[in-house]
C-alpha cells in the first residue's frame, strides 16, 4: 500500500518552468536542459519500481516515496522507503545506461554509446549514508529498527 505516492519535486517543477520560458538562446538555456533531463531521468527510474513493488502482499508493506527528512546535518532523500513488520527497506533507484565501472574509489563512471565518460558518486555509498542517516533519525525518535536494509535498482532507460 503506498502511504506516499510519487509526486512531482518542487525542483523538476522549477526546471520545466524554467525551460518553457527561457529564450532558446540564452546562455543558461543548455545547462537548464540538461538539469532538466538528469532530473526526469531520476523520475523515470524511481517510478520504474511501480510495477515490482505492485506485487507486495497489501496491508503487509507501505511504501513511502521521495521522502525528504531534517537532520544534524541538513537533510537526506530516500527515493523509495519500505515498511514492513520485519524490517524497512531503502530502495535506491538510478536510471543509468550505457555500460558501468564500479571503481573501488566510490566513483562510477558510465560509458555511453559514443563512448563519453560521466563519473557519478557510488550508489552503493550513497544507499549505505542513507541507512546510517535514517537508523540515526529513528533513533533520536525512540524507534529501535534492527532490520534496516538497502537496495539498489539500476533501471536502463529502454526498458
Amino acid at each position: 500500500m503506498e502511504l506516499k505516492p510519487h509526486e512531482k519535486t518542487l525542483e523538476l517543477l522549477q526546471l520545466q518552468v524554467l525551460d518553457s520560458r527561457i529564450s532558446s538562446n540564452h546562455t543558461m538555456k543548455e545547462g537548464v536542459q540538461t538539469d532538466l533531463k538528469v532530473k526526469l531521468a531520476e523520475v523515470k527510474g524511481e517510478e520504474a519500481l511501480k510495477y515490482p513493488l505492485g506485487f507486495l502482499e497489501e496491508g503487509k508493506y507501505f511504501i513511502l516515496h521521495n521522502l525528504r527528512i531534517p537532520d544534524n546535518n541538513g537533510y537526506f532523500q530516500i527515493d523509495t522507503l519500505v515498511l514492513s513488520e520485519r524490517y524497512l527497506l531503502i530502495l535506491e533507484a538510478k536510471n543509468w545506461y550505457g555500460t558501468l565501472l564500479f571503481n573501488r574509489n566510490g566513483q562510477v563512471t558510465r560509458i555511453d554509446d559514443d563512448a563519453k565518460e560521466e563519473g557519478f558518486q557510488n550508489p552503493i555509498v550513497q544507499a549505505k549514508m542513507q541507512r546510517y542517516r535514517l537508523q540515526r533519525w529513528l533513533n533520536n525518535k525512540g524507534l529501535a529498527i534492527y532490520r534496516l536494509n538497502i537496495l539498489l535498482s539500476l533501471v536502463s532507460p529502454l526498458q
